[in-house]
């Protein structure tokens, strides 16, 4: 039986008087197992880096071909999912003017807004087909707040979001 145990998984650790047993052993191999699983699957969900980064060359390409274009600002922003959803816990964002469009994305969904809308819209995979949820939405000023019963739609998830702002000019 180990004297001591590790901090964080309470791993096995014995002193040279302990008596070492098989029991231990396939006990620390469980816990390790599990957490390696756990793991694994919160890596599997994780975008590639090359992917960001040609997505954030994307972004960038069309961001220098629209300020060309004179009649619009672009604006990316981002907020970083809280894991909590709901009409007690809405997500907020804050536009340095009324935007004309916008489209975010992070996790398993894609939220977006078209002037005039009286909602914002989500879409994310449902399993074998996609989803499509009008969102409660409030307006103050240049801030928007928007909530839905579950933690996908309402883009909540505990990853970054990123969104790409359209604001009329002139």
């Amino acid at each position: 039986m180990p004297s001591n145990q590790t901090p964080n998984y309470a791993l096995s650790q014995w002193e040279k008087s302990d008596r070492v047993l098989m029991e231990d052993f396939n006990a620390d191999n469980a816990k390790i197992d599990a957490t390696l699983a756990g793991l694994a699957g919160q890596v599997a969900g994780k975008a590639a880096q090359s992917a960001l980064d040609a997505l954030s060359q994307t972004v960038a390409g069309h961001t220098a071909a629209l300020s060309r274009k004179g009649n619009c600002r672009v604006e990316i922003l981002s907020y970083a999912g809280s894991g909590e959803y709901g009409a007690a816990h809405p997500n907020t964002l804050t536009f340095s003017g009324r935007p004309a469009f916008f489209l975010g994305f992070g996790g398993q969904t894609v939220l977006f807004y078209t002037r005039g809308s009286t909602h914002i819209s989500s879409l994310h995979n449902g399993g074998y087909n996609y989803v499509f949820y009008g969102l409660p939405t409030t307006w103050s000023g240049n801030t928007v707040s928007w909530y839905s019963d579950g933690i996908v739609p309402q883009g909540s998830e505990k990853v970054n979001y990123f969104f790409v702002v359209l604001y009329a000019e002139g």
